[in-house]
Formats: C-alpha cells, structure tokens, sequence
C-alpha cells in the first residue's frame, strides 16, 4: 500500500475510534447546541473497562498497521459483546484496506444495522465507490448526510464522486 493510502487509514482509523470511543461513553445521543434536533443514534449498550480496553489495543493495532492482530481482536470482541457496532465498523475499515471489499460490505452494513452512523456509511461509500458501483456509494454518502447534514467527509467524498467518477462537478 501506499504512503498516502496507509496515512488516510491512520486518520479515519483515528476518528471512527474516537466516535466509537465517544459512543462508549455516552455521547451518542447529545444534540448539537443551537442545532434542529436530530434522532439521536441508538445507544451503544454499556461495556466493561476491559471490553474498552480490548477495544482500544485494537485500534492501536489498526494504526500501527498489525493488521492480522487487529483483525483477531476486532473479531473476539465483536463476539464478546455482539450488539456493539465499534468492532464491525472497524473490521470493515480493515477488510477494506486489505482488499476484502466484499467481507467489508457485509460488515459495514452490519455495523448499520446494529447503530447507524454517518461515518460508517461514508466507510460503505468508499468501498462502493472503489468497486465502481457509483449508484450505491452515493447513495451511503446521501444516507450521512440525511443523519448529519454537518459530516465533512460525506460532502467531500460525494463531490469526489461526482466530479472524478461521474464526471457531473
């Protein structure tokens, strides 16, 4: 992998950590102060310090770029603690990196399933976009936006979308 593709890694391994982190410790349902109401999204079931901290060696793992170990772990906590959408959402970042883009499909859509959030269907996105089905990226990037009309990285992958893939700028 390149450079370039290991740091954007890094980075959106940084910032699903720490919404995941975030999530864990209750901020899922804070609204935005003088914003509209938004639904909050469905709260993440409470973990055990060991749990969290499980999880957060896994993130280091991701971004120390120990993919195998990170996967192992990723994939013992999701079933240790099967309702919680952090493990899923970060296994399908991983499947992603490493090419599994079907594997990655299909944890992302699970993570959607357990809690939905704007940064996993920008992550479902991405993977979509890469696999030319142009159709069903925007659609993931649109369904961010409708949860987060603020979510940077959704308006900057659908421009992107648009402007190099579909050529509409």
């Amino acid at each position: 992998f390149t450079s370039e593709r290991s740091s954007w890694f890094r980075a959106t391994a940084l910032v699903l950590g720490s919404a995941m982190f975030a999530a864990l410790i209750g901020c899922a349902g804070m609204q935005r102060a003088g914003g509209p109401a938004t639904k909050p999204a469905t709260a993440e079931p409470v973990v055990d310090p060991q749990w969290r901290k499980g999880y957060e060696h896994a993130l280091a793992l991701m971004i120390a770029n120990k993919l195998s170990e990170a996967e192992r772990e990723l994939t013992a906590l999701a079933e240790r603690q099967p309702m919680l959408a952090g493990p899923y959402a970060n296994l399908g970042i991983l499947y992603f990196r490493t090419g599994r883009t079907a594997d990655a499909v299909k944890v992302l859509e699970h993570a959607i399933a357990l809690n939905p959030r704007p940064a996993y269907y920008n992550e479902l996105g991405m993977v979509h976009r890469t696999e030319g089905r142009f159709e069903a990226a925007e659609q993931a990037y649109r369904r961010a936006l409708e949860l987060d009309p603020d979510y940077a990285y959704a308006h900057l992958n659908l421009g992107i979308l648009y402007d190099l893939y579909l050529q509409q700028p």
